[in-house]
């Protein structure tokens, strides 16, 4: 949550280099970062970045869904290492899943506690229809 100049000279280097002497990190952001996700996406040693919405900050998945700018750059930024996210409206959920396969992301479906098995089942082939995954 700091600027990408002070960004690259005093946080990459450190988690790059703890991440690459770990075998690897999980880089947990927040939206409010959600334009430093392509600089966090080059950390060397990066395996995943994963995003927690803030208050009065758009969430990731509105940034892929409505926010174009903001969605070219987590497509790019995914490539790199994949982004994951909570959030994604099931409304939307095609509409987002047509987006999300251009990139990388794992995502984190949230239905209401009352949602039947079935209703569970159908969401998961219709994620795992528009995976990237063999």
């Amino acid at each position: 949550l700091i600027s990408p100049a002070s960004a690259r000279q005093f946080e990459q280097p450190s988690t790059g280099r703890l991440f690459t002497a770990t075998g690897g990190g999980f880089f947990h952001n927040h939206t409010i970062g959600l334009y430093q996700a392509a600089l966090v996406s080059r950390t060397p040693g990066t395996l995943v970045q994963w995003f927690v919405d803030d208050p009065g900050q758009p969430s990731a998945a509105t940034a892929l869904l409505d926010i174009p700018p903001l969605r070219e750059k987590l497509l790019a930024a995914s490539l790199d290492a994949p982004i994951g996210l909570w959030g994604v409206p099931l409304a939307r959920l095609d509409e987002f899943l047509d987006i999300a396969r251009h990139g990388r992301f794992i995502l984190g479906l949230s239905p209401a506690p009352e949602t039947p098995d079935s209703d569970l089942a159908r969401l998961l082939r219709r994620a795992r229809a528009a995976s990237n995954l063999a």
